[in-house]
């Protein structure tokens, strides 16, 4: 898989945890998954997506279109401070983004 931005993380503003927040949808029922990466033992895969995905991509807000859902992902550090963030419509999620996303549900939920 070729990464389709690099972003290096410095060691003082490295993140701790990520958080996906989905909006939207028919019903329009806000979920929140969060997944601690110092915790979990997929957490350097967690890290690898997170230093490969697009994040200028997130800084364009597009439309979600007729109930369709929204992200927004933050990466966190351990005092809360967000490092990172992206605000995507499902529309604009590529696979490197969707396969962050799942992970993260996924492991929210183990």
């Amino acid at each position: 898989m070729t990464p389709e931005h690099s972003v290096p993380l410095e060691q003082d503003s490295s993140p701790r945890s990520i958080v996906v927040e989905r909006s939207g949808g028919v019903a329009g029922v806000r979920r929140s998954w969060r997944a601690e990466l110092d915790e979990r033992p997929e957490g350097a895969r967690l890290r690898t997506l997170i230093e490969t995905v697009d994040w200028a991509r997130g800084l364009r807000v597009g439309e979600a279109g007729a109930d369709g859902f929204r992200y927004r992902i933050r990466c966190l550090t351990s005092s809360q401070t967000c490092v990172l963030e992206a605000q995507l419509a499902e529309s604009e999620l590529t696979t490197t983004w969707r396969e962050l996303i799942e992970r993260v549900r996924e492991s929210d939920s183990a």
